[in-house]
């Protein structure tokens, strides 16, 4: 207990810092006032949405605390206004959680986080030129390291499938091979 007033509750709080692989969840049990807790429950929530999202494991650990202490914040702001002695000292409740740089940075990466998805999700493809596209359907032959375009009628060794704008764009089970201006066929060899 910190000032000795009352009503007073056990609240239990918790903070994350998170390093890439590794993290440390710190737990903060004790009696509070209203005011004591909140201000415990500020410095804790604003210290956890500042170093607890910067790992893989620990980001789902840290919404789990985040919850956990909204629900402690919840207990406390159910209390009556404290009543202590005149001269008792106490823990200033301070700012509001969202006024402080926990939260700022937190909503800062998530902003700019979501707005990177969102444009990613609706950029169209950047499409194939035209003499690019005529490669569709094509026979292809293999040669030392060379692909050509043969008659389908002869020996060949695969159908141009698809267009890739990277190797690693193709298919697994096709073969790229890249064309002048440096977009990838997919040769189908079944074909």
């Amino acid at each position: 207990m910190v000032c000795g007033a009352t009503p007073a509750t056990q609240v239990t709080l918790r903070s994350v810092v998170a390093m890439a692989v590794f993290g440390v969840t710190s737990t903060f049990r004790g009696v509070y006032c209203r005011d004591c807790g909140l201000a415990m429950f500020r410095k804790r929530m604003s210290a956890t949405l500042l170093t607890g999202w910067w790992g893989i494991l620990h980001f789902f650990i840290n919404l789990g605390v985040v919850f956990g202490n909204l629900g402690e914040r919840a207990r406390l702001m159910r209390l009556g206004p404290p009543v202590r002695n005149p001269g008792a000292g106490f823990l200033n409740p301070g700012r509001p959680v969202f006024l402080r740089a926990g939260f700022i940075v937190s909503a800062a990466v998530l902003l700019i986080g979501g707005s990177f998805l969102l444009i990613s999700a609706t950029t169209p493809p950047v499409p194939f030129p035209a003499e690019d596209q005529t490669y569709i359907g094509e026979c292809a032959q293999h040669s030392g390291t060379e692909w050509t375009t043969v008659d389908c009628l002869g020996p060949h060794d695969g159908k141009v499938v698809s267009l890739s704008h990277d190797r690693g764009g193709c298919p697994s089970q096709d073969r790229a091979a890249k064309l002048p201006d440096g977009n990838y066929t997919c040769i189908d060899t079944s074909q």
